[in-house]
C-alpha cells in the first residue's frame, strides 16, 4: 500500500494567484467603465483613452494570471 505526501482538503497554496487574477479583472473593468464614461459625459478624450488604456493593461495581466492559476504547472 502506497502513501502519498498529498493532504486531502483545501489548500491556500493558489490564493496569491487568484487574488492577482481577481484584482486586475476588478481593475481593468472599473477603468474601462470609467473610460468610457468620461469620454461620453465629460467629453475629455485624452483622460478617457489614458483610461482605457490602463484598462487594457490591467486585463492582460489578468490573462496572464489566468493562465499561470488554471493552465500554469504550478511550480510554487
Amino acid at each position: 500500500m502506497k502513501t502519498t505526501d498529498k493532504k486531502a482538503g483545501f489548500s491556500l497554496q493558489a490564493l496569491p494567484l487568484f487574488l492577482f487574477f481577481g484584482f486586475h479583472v476588478v481593475i481593468g473593468v472599473a477603468a474601462a467603465i470609467a473610460g468610457v464614461f468620461v469620454i461620453a459625459n465629460q467629453g475629455i478624450l485624452y483622460a478617457g483613452l489614458g483610461l482605457i488604456g490602463a484598462a487594457i493593461f490591467a486585463l492582460t495581466n489578468a490573462v496572464e494570471g489566468f493562465i499561470e492559476l488554471f493552465m500554469g504547472q504550478g511550480t510554487g
